[in-house]
């Protein structure tokens, strides 16, 4: 692959989730799927503005690309906007948050509602004025015929995405087709037959949730239709998300039960089965709606993905307990045992289980998925305690590890090594900030740069403070974008274009992703202390933080690959890291931002320009990017 082919593929990667969102210009309504019963429904959905779209493009039309995520990264959620739903006589009215998001739950007459298991809400904009188009969104009503629901997790339980190594679960999210995702083998068939149930005509209520955000809405959709997976409302539970108590709430931890407790109000005249997955939370969620709700869930039945002894033990105690309460918690390790027990409980009929374990069979050797690797799991294993089944083992994915990295320079390795850190450092660290895990220590260390009697003045004298002022313009896009300039200018005049595109790309880069960024986590700036410096962006992360690392650790790694002595390598690379810790240190001092917003921005910015860092060692390499300033 040349460079121009991979720049091709990296701006169709960073478009095509925004692709996949296109639609007319101007005021938007965008529906999801609700769902409710004779008495009461549910409805989500957001509002916002967007240009117009680039049209039809060839997949290689870099400049279409590029329209593509600029119209995203400028699509704009409009906040406090009225927004009504009509359904069968009934009318309700809301506004939407300040990210543009809305819900709406309302009581509806049952002699109003029609026989169809799939009606229509119809949403509109109160105001005229902003002409955007009504929209019907698509509504799952409980039939009579229903027997129980089923409230499923999404993530490793539905389809694969490697919940306990978040790095892994984020580029399934984001950067990974629906017919690409991994769905487990038998899941289709299995939860076709929990919503035919036993007799094959309940229609029971499908509801699933995902900790991840809406943009991945339509590639689920996708997913799901592919993999004939009964489509139900997803739920998504995280800060970007919707929950009944708060639309776009700053914690996550009680999401999901109180999700459930929702919906089990809502189907009160309905028992449940609950399903999910060992990597998080969900044994112990589902173990507290068992003991709150005694009678009313079925089955509990969890999916391991690789649980540790220890995990195992603590599931089994959860499994013990419940079945206290006459309710099962089953640990499987395939959706045939969870068939199987389905059968045994009358859940689900004995010719479903037949189809299941005829999915099964097909799934794990491939057929469900033309142009895909098969990846037979090995048999399951029987544990010793309480006959908690353990999954089937991980598919060997790693034995290619050991080829990949034999024959590479220690310094590449400990730059992927390093590169991943960061990434999984900021993770992290984005999943402690937006479930408010990060507030007390964030407020402790901005005031602790402030004078006790009076938190408007930061701690040290004026030319201290003017001195921060002068830094923090060292991270500004104008500085930034001078030196930027200033170094592609010399590697023009030297004849190197192919170290200046790289810087060109470098820099560019770093700046789209920081953009993307705030605008996807759109953190509010701390409002404990005055701001030292004007800001007009969102906080997390920080972009002179990010941006600084981007240019100044791609600057110094730049001179410090062409310089003769290790000791000007040092020194070089030392005064990048220094300039790039004094920007992030005085944007805490001037009260700007968070102090988790710098660590952040340091960690993206450096895994930033460790990337492109790798990029040009590799094209150096196959000699695509001239290797030296003198030849």
């Amino acid at each position: 692959m040349d460079l121009l082919q991979g720049i091709r593929h990296a701006l169709r990667v960073f478009a095509k989730p925004f692709g996949r969102q296109s639609g007319p210009s101007g005021v938007v309504i965008r529906p999801y799927r609700g769902f409710g019963s004779h008495k009461e429904i549910c409805v989500f959905g957001s509002v916002f503005r967007q240009a117009s779209s680039p049209g039809q493009s060839s997949r290689d039309d870099i400049l279409a690309q590029l329209k593509t995520i600029w119209r995203r990264m400028w699509r704009r959620g409009l906040r406090h906007i009225e927004i009504t739903a009509d359904f069968a006589g009934s009318r309700a009215k809301t506004k939407t948050d300040r990210f543009g998001f809305f819900f709406l739950r309302f009581r509806i007459e049952d002699a109003a509602v029609g026989d169809g298991i799939w009606q229509k809400v119809t949403l509109a904009l109160v105001d005229k004025k902003l002409a955007a188009e009504t929209v019907e969104a698509d509504i799952f009503i409980a039939p009579e015929s229903a027997r129980y629901a089923i409230i499923s997790d999404i993530d490793d339980t539905v389809v694969y995405t490697g919940v306990v190594n978040k790095v892994k679960m984020m580029w399934h999210l984001f950067f990974t087709k629906a017919e690409s995702r991994v769905a487990f083998p038998g899941v289709g068939a299995l939860y076709r037959a929990l919503y035919q149930g036993n007799t094959g005509t309940q229609h029971n209520p499908m509801l699933y949730v995902s900790r991840g955000p809406w943009s991945i809405y339509e590639v689920l959709e996708s997913f799901f239709n592919l993999h004939n997976i009964p489509v139900g409302p997803v739920l998504f539970l995280r800060h970007w998300g919707l929950t009944f108590d708060h639309p776009l709430p700053r914690r996550s931890r009680d999401h999901k039960i109180n999700f459930i407790r929702h919906i089990m109000a809502l189907y009160d005249d309905l028992p449940f089965i609950l399903i999910g997955d060992s990597g998080q939370r969900d044994p112990e969620v589902y173990a507290r709606i068992v003991h709150e709700n005694p009678g009313r869930v079925l089955a509990v039945y969890i999916r391991d993905v690789g649980s540790k002894p220890g995990r195992l033990q603590a599931i089994a105690e959860l499994a013990r307990e419940t079945a206290g309460t006459g309710t099962t918690l089953l640990l499987a390790g395939d959706s045939l045992s969870i068939a199987q027990d389905a059968v045994q409980q009358q859940l689900i009929g004995a010719e479903a289980l037949r189809e299941v374990e005829e999915a099964c069979r097909q799934d794990e050797s491939g057929a469900h998925q033309p142009g895909l690797l098969a990846q037979r799991l090995p048999a399951s294993k029987q544990s010793s305690f309480y006959g908690v089944k353990t999954m089937r083992s991980v598919p060997g994915k790693y034995r290619t590890l050991f080829k990949l990295v034999s024959g590479i320079e220690i310094t590449v390795l400990v730059s992927t090594l390093l590169i991943a850190a960061g990434i999984w450092g900021f993770v992290e660290l984005a999943d402690e900030v937006m479930e408010g895990e990060t507030a007390t220590i964030d407020r402790q260390i901005l005031l602790a740069m402030r004078t006790a009697a009076d938190p408007s003045d930061p701690i040290g004298p004026l030319w201290f403070e003017e001195s921060m002022r002068d830094l923090t313009a060292l991270g500004s896009t104008a500085v930034l974008l001078l030196v930027s300039l200033a170094v592609i200018g010399f590697l023009l005049l030297k004849r190197k274009h192919g170290m200046a595109l790289l810087m060109v790309l470098s820099v560019g880069g770093g700046l789209l992703l920081s953009t993307l960024l705030k605008q996807g986590f759109n953190r509010p700036r701390p409002d404990l202390v005055p701001h030292g410096s004007y800001v007009m962006t969102a906080s997390f992360p920080s972009g002179h933080s990010m941006l600084s690392a981007v240019v100044f650790l791609t600057v110094g790694g730049l001179l410090a690959r062409y310089i003769g002595t290790r000791h000007l390598k040092i020194y070089v690379l030392s005064l990048s890291i220094l300039t790039t810790l004094l920007v992030g240190f005085s944007r805490v001092y001037l009260g700007v931002h968070w102090p988790t917003d710098v660590l952040a921005g340091w960690s993206a910015g450096a895994s930033w320009a460790l990337i492109c860092w790798f990029l040009a060692v590799v094209l150096q390499r196959r000699g695509q990017v001239e290797s030296s300033l003198e030849e």
